[in-house]
């Protein structure tokens, strides 16, 4: 998804093109994507040998044409320890938000450090 320009769009339109080169960076180890009520595609990765300190993932609603970005690098300081999302964030429905709510325990972080992005 993250190659294939059509299917990135609504990624790039979240979070411009400058951050996309870092979430695409610090997920190049993806796990599969998944399809959430036939609507959503949800996937997300690692930075290649840097897991865990560094991943992603997105929510994309194939209707709505719009994504959820979350993304952490624990090497950039004031980043450490916190997730940095850019989307529609407080719109997501259910499925999504128990989407999220799976990938942060994967990845041991709090909902509390979840954090609109600056850029």
């Amino acid at each position: 998804i993250l190659a294939d320009l059509d299917l990135r769009k609504p990624i790039l339109d979240a979070m411009g093109t400058a951050s996309f080169a870092a979430f695409r960076h610090d997920t190049g180890v993806q796990t599969p994507v998944s399809v959430l009520a036939g609507r959503y595609l949800s996937g997300g990765g690692c930075r290649p040998h840097g897991c865990p300190g560094a991943g992603g993932m997105f929510i994309i609603d194939r209707v709505r044409e719009t994504a959820i970005v979350l993304h952490y690098d624990h090497d950039v300081l004031p980043n450490r320890g916190k997730v940095r999302y850019w989307g529609p964030f407080d719109a997501m429905s259910q499925v999504e938000v128990e989407e999220v709510e799976q990938w942060l325990r994967a990845v041991g972080i709090d909902w509390a450090n979840v954090v609109p992005a600056r850029d």
